[in-house]
Parts: structure tokens; sequence; C-alpha cells
């Protein structure tokens, strides 16, 4: 796995969103890869509704584009969210699509959920549960 820019911290510290101490609010201030994390994790909400109910979903070819990152930005951003535990790989899911869909360009996994420690931040900062 590539490295987040800002070095290592622990995956129980701070939250998107900007909720907790003010030194967790500033630490994400100046870690790039957390600022794109926060704003992909937004974003993955916003186009993958069904992912605020916990549901796998699986990344568009043009999600990059989506969220307003480059390649690069993006991948950082993603890894960056697998790390800390704001997403995770359904390798269940995988397993299903794997059979029905060919090679993908993100080596990180095909499909991913968002699960409740993602998802709290999100709910704090007004996106609602879509069911």
């Amino acid at each position: 796995m590539p490295e987040v820019h800002g070095g290592p911290r622990s995956p129980g510290r701070g939250t998107l969103g900007g909720v907790g101490c003010s030194e967790d609010r500033r630490i994400m201030q100046d870690d790039q890869a957390a600022l794109d994390a926060a704003m992909m994790l937004a974003s993955l909400a916003t186009n993958h509704p069904e992912a605020m109910r916990g549901t796998a979903f699986t990344l568009s070819e043009d999600e990059a584009r989506r969220v307003g990152l480059n390649k690069d930005r993006f991948d950082n951003a993603m890894w960056w969210l697998i790390q800390y535990g704001f997403i995770e790989r359904d390798e269940e899911a995988e397993k299903l699509l794997g059979k029905a869909e060919g090679p993908t360009e993100y080596d990180y996994g095909l499909a991913f959920k968002i699960p409740e420690r993602g998802r709290k931040p999100l709910r704090e900062a007004g996106r609602d549960d879509p069911s």
C-alpha cells in the first residue's frame, strides 16, 4: 500500500468533517490526502446513496473526475479512506463482480462499503441516510 502523506497516525484519531479535538482538525487541514479523502467520502455518499445504508457500491470509470481529483490524488484519498477505516472493501461483492466484470484500473478493490465509522461524520455534517 502506498504511503499516505503526513506520516503515520493512529486510525482512531480524528474523524472526517472536522469533528474531534482542534489538534485533529489541524492535522487534517495540513494533510492533503486527508482533505481529499474528506471531499471524496462526501462525494461517494452523494454519487452512491446506497452507501449511506452500508450497501456495497462500485467505483465508476469516471469517479476521479466526478470527485474533482486527478488519478494520483484520487488513489491517495482511496488508500487513506481504506487505511483509516472510513471505507472498506467488500470482498464478497468483489467475488460476484469479478465473475461479471473484467479487470479494473483500481488496484485497491472493486466493491466497497462505507462502515459506520465513515457514515457517522457524514450524518453529523448533515448528509442524511437516504433510506
